[in-house]
């Protein structure tokens, strides 16, 4: 009898899988998402308040690359003086530095207690480590807020201090 269990003891572990081995993919499932959900709401819950919100029609995770994608989206980020809420057909996170990439139609409505502005673009970046919003220098953006708008390249947008410029090419008009 004790070899029998001895036996199945050295078969268990000589049957076991071993994920190191298999960890290694390669590049050609690399490519595929190692996590995708369809339809999915993601709540981000501190101190028991709704801080971010994030509702998508796609959701995938590459583990390989520790990135993420989401496609057809809208979210909600609420700050201690800010709240952004906005629309993309497509975003990239990093999972490591939380920084975004959104493109395709991107649309924000940034508001505190005396402010308000709506941005629209084909593309804009979040930079979490500086609490920035930000486009692509030569990527177009439209600011509208009361009765003004304004347009221009090289948005910059600081959540913190909550003020944005433009590197070049500014018109509009400001009201």
């Amino acid at each position: 009898m004790r070899i029998l269990r001895l036996y199945l003891l050295f078969l268990f572990y000589a049957c076991a899988f071993d994920y190191d081995e298999y960890s290694n993919r390669p590049d050609i499932a690399k490519k595929f998402p190692s996590i995708q959900i369809l339809g999915i709401k993601y709540y981000n819950v501190v101190y028991n308040k709704e801080q971010t919100v994030l509702e998508s029609l796609s959701f995938s995770y590459y583990n390989d690359y520790k990135i993420y994608k989401a496609e057809n989206g809208r979210f909600l980020y609420h700050s201690v003086d800010n709240e952004i809420s906005g629309k993309f057909n497509n975003l990239e996170g990093s999972y490591v530095t939380k920084d975004l990439d959104m493109r395709d139609s991107v649309e924000f409505k940034i508001e505190d207690k005396n402010n308000y502005y709506l941005l629209n673009s084909n593309r804009i970046l979040w930079k979490n480590k500086d609490k920035k919003l930000q486009s692509p220098p030569n990527e177009l953006v439209l600011i509208r807020f009361n009765d003004s708008r304004i347009k221009g390249k090289g948005f910059s947008y600081f959540l913190k201090s909550n003020v944005f410029y433009f590197d070049s090419g500014v018109e509009g008009i400001m009201n």
